[in-house]
């Protein structure tokens, strides 16, 4: 069962009951010690958890392994541990629906030591992508400073998903 630990509304005015594009992503939530393994972009500075969309026929942990080792070079181990889900509705920008709905999927996953080295796409070696480990709150800091704009909207994601984890954090 799908636990939704928050949903975003992109702009106020969007109609759900429209014609739908459903995306699904998964994530990682990876500690090393008191750090997190994120991605960061050089282009604008956000940072991001490592993951991407699921691609047709494929399934949920083979898209959270296959994200991961691609935007960190490392490898997961078995049996992530599910965290819950988000949800994004926006205009889709391409005008093709009214709705583009996004879930993404959080897992707590460990890796293996081994790095195997990044393999971007071109969008992502565009934005200037990059592992980095850092601790929640430098995260939390960076994230803050970064001006929010449309073409980072996952910014804002992340960004809440980050303050769940320090509230997490902070319940310990």
């Amino acid at each position: 069962m799908k636990r939704i630990i928050f949903k975003i509304y992109r702009q106020p005015d969007i109609n759900l009951s429209g014609s739908t594009l459903h995306r699904f992503a998964f994530r990682g939530i990876i500690w090393f010690g008191d750090k997190l393994l994120m991605i960061q972009s050089k282009k604008y500075g956000e940072m991001k958890f490592p993951g991407g969309g699921k691609e047709k026929g494929e399934k949920t942990l083979k898209t959270l392994r296959r994200e991961v080792l691609e935007e960190t070079g490392y490898v997961i181990k078995p049996h992530p541990r599910y965290f819950g889900h988000t949800i994004e509705y926006a205009r889709d920008y391409k005008g093709e629906y009214d709705v583009f709905k996004q879930e993404s999927g959080y897992y707590f996953c460990e890796v293996y030591p081994e790095n195997k080295g990044t393999a971007y796409s071109s969008g992502e070696t565009a934005y200037g992508y990059h592992p980095i480990l850092v601790t929640l709150d430098e995260a939390i800091k960076n994230n803050e400073n970064v001006q929010s704009n449309d073409i980072i909207p996952w910014k804002e994601r992340d960004t809440k998903m980050l303050y769940t984890l320090k509230e997490m954090q902070n319940a310990d």
